[in-house]
């Protein structure tokens, strides 16, 4: 074997290695199969007796590698939102989700959202609510009748006479960059009324941030993820998973033929009304990690301001709010860092910073949550945009949550409660009709 064949084996081996390196072990079958074709066909064109089909394949590979490592930097993968026709129904047993028990159906629209009504987005007639945040909106474990934004539908259709369209983009881990795509592409689908509920992941990475300045910023999957512990992808090789081909542009544009093809093929609506996915978690995840504010190594953090990024971001979404012909709503974020809470309430927690080992005290997390929201209230402010205090209305308690920040069933109830005469404030002042 000649000089030159032993470097085209390694860098073929090389990319290989780097595909499976990079790899999400959350993705589904079908980016893994991919990932696989791609990542090994240089690999196995070295086999093949032609210089045109090893060199090219070498030159494909080596493509992807590029493609999939620039594409964070020159197009970030900012749009997040959940599988679409996602169909599950989750039995969770146990007491790791305290407040959570039993069958729990989580459904997703043609385009990922989670609704109750057969949205038609070309339609303007019905009164939209687009619900922008993260996991505390998008309550992966509870039913989708069960959620805040479902019941706030229900109550207010009620309360105005009006058919009111309740449309939850929420996706876990995402922040307020996530937040701003999502409202800029869901624009054309005739919102009248953006619910934004920003905070808790931006200031878990403002924390993160402040004792390792490398830390990459954690983007959220493309999948729900139940049925078992996640914490394989908080391993050394979350740095690599950002480069993810799933996430990068070729893996855009794939995704994006495939999700053309499959509205093409006939017989598709059909299938969608197929059996659902049975899972049977215990939820072993917060089992696994809660108790982080008694970890040994305890520090105190507190910052005089939110981080530039994320006070850039919100004044952005602002902007947009102003911008816009839809009408926008701030909540601030719910939290449990409040005095006169019971011990075995904080052993639920989890998320002081979540996967780390260290903690901040509890007093650094109360700082930190209250000047968040606190921001809110500021940048709100100065837009004019009204703000439901949500925080302020939520008590901390097992009674609401099952960790120091999701609500369990009857907390979804009391935040809709708590959230529709503020929302139907806003909807009658912007249905109104505007004097002469």
């Amino acid at each position: 074997m000649s000089p030159s064949d032993v470097v085209r084996w390694i860098v073929a081996l090389a990319i290989l290695a780097f595909g499976l390196l990079s790899h999400d072990p959350e993705s589904n079958t079908r980016w893994r199969v991919l990932g696989w074709v791609l990542y090994g066909l240089p690999l196995v064109a070295q086999g093949i007796p032609r210089t045109w089909v090893r060199v090219y394949g070498l030159y494909a590979g080596l493509f992807v590698v590029a493609q999939a490592l620039l594409s964070p930097h020159v197009a970030p993968h900012t749009y997040i939102v959940r599988p679409a026709h996602l169909n599950l129904v989750v039995d969770v047993v146990g007491d790791n989700l305290h407040g959570i028990s039993g069958p729990q159906r989580l459904t997703s629209d043609a385009r990922g959202f989670r609704t109750t009504r057969s949205v038609d987005y070309g339609d303007d007639a019905p009164y939209r609510i687009f619900f922008v945040g993260a996991s505390t909106v998008a309550q992966e474990w509870i039913d989708d009748h069960r959620t805040f934004s479902h019941l706030l539908q229900e109550s207010l259709s009620e309360a105005l006479d009006l058919e009111v369209e309740s449309v939850n983009t929420a996706v876990q881990g995402t922040r307020a960059i996530h937040f701003l795509t999502t409202m800029r592409r869901v624009a054309h689908l005739h919102p009248d009324l953006y619910v934004v509920v920003p905070g808790a992941n931006d200031w878990g990475l403002q924390i993160v941030r402040h004792y390792d300045a490398n830390t990459p910023e954690q983007f959220a999957h493309t999948a729900v993820h139940v049925g078992g512990p996640q914490s394989n992808r908080f391993e050394s090789l979350v740095p690599l998973r950002r480069y993810t081909l799933e996430h990068s542009l070729l893996g855009r544009v794939i995704h994006r033929v495939w999700t053309l093809a499959k509205a093409l093929l006939p017989g598709r609506a059909a299938s969608q009304a197929g059996p659902s996915v049975q899972f049977d978690p215990t939820a072993a995840f917060y089992a696994e990690h809660r108790g982080s504010l008694f970890r040994a190594d305890r520090r105190t953090f507190m910052p005089d301001s939110v981080s530039p990024d994320y006070a850039e971001t919100l004044h952005e979404i602002a902007r947009l709010c102003r911008d816009s012909a839809a009408r926008c709503v701030f909540v601030t974020h719910p939290h449990s860092f409040k005095p006169g809470i019971r011990r075995e309430y904080m052993e639920r927690f989890w998320m002081t910073p979540p996967f780390e080992e260290y903690t901040l005290s509890f007093e650094s997390m109360a700082h930190v949550a209250a000047m968040y929201n606190r921001f809110t209230f500021r940048v709100a402010e100065e837009a004019g945009i009204p703000v439901c205090d949500l925080e302020a209305e939520m008590a901390p308690s097992l009674d609401n949550f099952y960790d120091e920040m999701h609500f369990n069933l009857a907390g979804s109830g009391r935040a809709a409660e708590a959230l529709h005469p503020c929302l139907l404030e806003v909807i009658v002042a912007s249905t109104s009709p505007r004097p002469q």
